[in-house]
């Protein structure tokens, strides 16, 4: 038991093991593909300049291709490993320039939903990839510029998770921070802080960023599965497909600590080192999803608590109320007893008066 908790790490003890097989050189070799697809579901388009054809997972794209969901498609394309743009349903885009500094994409119909690693951050800094330097999206009506965000843009709407978009309008140039949106108004474009609607939209959203990063680090395992190595390693250490893939869902939940596996090894390929980023940054992003849930969570509770309270408050006033009412309605039952008593004739007030004279004599 205690020699498979040793390797629980996953992936990393394993292949640390085979670089100690004296495999270290050929283990830090590694292929990161420039632009491939992923299919979410439902039909997928490209075109390649010459014909559409049916998009399959992980095909592989090139400057001047045409992707095209369908009205229940949707899709990713992932760039360099650093940058992943998600397309909904309907949604249209040209990739007009790609290379290891620079990605422009032209954006004809529909929403995407983009997650950029800047060059210097921890993910693009540890997987020794080199990162894109500027990632821009054109619509029809605007220009967007990034470096190092997660935001969504249609033609009449960007909003911004986190880190910086610069929109051009045509007219105007726009800065978006996070939790801010642009909304197209009348042919106008108004800036102004996303609602709770918009909020519930980018948790979502983050979960798709979730599956990305992990596919991308799924196929870095795969990548080494497909080592001769790999299978006899696995055999020495007495570990199956299934509870290997048990072990890696239980690190997404953060329930290994990666960093404190990692200090058990002395010696560490290259390859180990990226998984082993990835599922950090995939443990990060869970956490962060979990605890926005259980925000929600109580305030939903919170709220639930504050209507009944509300709801228990005439209740415990019933009496009090029930005094007011009669009160009033005496009162209106007077007024209208004094409305109904006849008006005195001039003579019987005369008569009053003297009346009132001799008792005051």
């Amino acid at each position: 038991m205690r020699k498979k908790l040793f390797i629980i790490s996953l992936i990393i003890g394993i292949f640390l093991i085979i670089g100690f097989s004296g495999v270290y050189s050929y283990l830090n070799d590694y292929f990161v593909k420039e632009i491939f697809i992923h299919i979410e579901s439902g039909e997928v388009k490209v075109f390649d300049g010459k014909v559409w054809q049916t998009a399959v997972e992980e095909m592989e794209l090139k400057k001047g291709d045409i992707v095209k969901t369908s009205p229940t498609g949707k899709a990713a394309i992932i760039f360099y490993e650093s940058a992943i743009t998600n397309l909904d349903a309907n949604t249209e885009i040209i990739v007009s320039e790609i290379n290891k500094n620079r990605v422009s994409l032209k954006q004809n119909t529909g929403t995407t939903w983009n997650k950029i690693f800047n060059k210097n951050s921890r993910w693009n800094k540890f997987l020794n990839i080199l990162g894109i330097n500027t990632f821009e999206i054109k619509t029809p009506s605007t220009v967007a510029v990034v470096r190092g965000t997660s935001f969504e843009m249609s033609e009449n709407k960007v909003i911004v998770q986190e880190g910086i978009v610069e929109l051009n309008t045509k007219n105007n140039i726009i800065t978006l921070t996070e939790g801010q949106k642009l909304s197209k108004e009348k042919n106008i474009f108004v800036r102004g802080e996303i609602n709770k609607e918009d909020i519930e939209n980018l948790k979502e959203r983050q979960k798709e960023t979730l599956k990305m990063l992990q596919l991308i680090r799924d196929n870095e395992i795969k990548e080494q599965q497909e080592k001769e190595n790999y299978k006899k390693v696995l055999e020495k250490i007495g570990i199956g497909e299934k509870e290997l893939q048990s072990l890696i869902e239980r690190a997404d939940k953060g329930d290994i600590d990666i960093e404190k596996e990692l200090k058990k090894y002395p010696l560490q390929t290259l390859p180990i080192k990226r998984i082993a980023e990835m599922t950090k940054e995939i443990q990060k992003l869970n956490k962060k999803i979990e605890d926005d849930e259980k925000q929600e969570e109580k305030e939903e509770e919170r709220q639930e608590g504050k209507k009944q309270g509300n709801d228990n408050q005439p209740a415990e006033n019933n009496g009090l109320n029930n005094e007011i009412k009669d009160e009033e309605e005496r009162q209106e039952e007077n007024t209208q007893a004094e409305d109904k008593k006849p008006e005195k004739t001039e003579s019987e007030d005369e008569e009053d008066d003297k009346e009132l004279t001799k008792k005051n004599a």
